[in-house]
């Protein structure tokens, strides 16, 4: 093969890699935002059952582990906002490679030797 020939059989199979791990990253989130969701109901029936219980003597205690709760929805909520824009990122990185990917295909990129 030529030069021209090999630098495009190069950049094909970096893009097929990039593709590759930006296809992991989208599972690898989807599965991160399933756990959050799954924390997040676990953490939130656990403080709506200590909002039912009575209050006993010691309501810092009880306070301290609401708002510890609380806290930790937040986080979750967090967790689970920035993955979604990671997702949009990654989805949107895996549409642009496989348009390179197609051009390069078309032969539509000259390469300059």
């Amino acid at each position: 093969m030529g030069f021209a020939e090999d630098v495009k059989a190069k950049i094909s199979e970096s893009l097929n890699e990039r593709i590759r791990a930006a296809e992991e990253a989208v599972k690898n989130t989807d599965s991160a935002q399933t756990q959050y969701v799954a924390d997040a109901a676990a953490t939130k029936l656990d403080l709506m059952i200590l909002r039912k219980m009575p209050t006993g003597p010691n309501n810092a205690d009880r306070a301290a582990k609401e708002a510890s709760m609380q806290a930790r929805l937040r986080h979750r909520r967090d967790q689970y906002a920035k993955a979604e824009q990671d997702l949009g990122t990654s989805r949107k990185d895996i549409a642009m490679y496989r348009g390179i990917r197609i051009d390069v295909r078309k032969g539509a990129l000259r390469l300059i030797a």
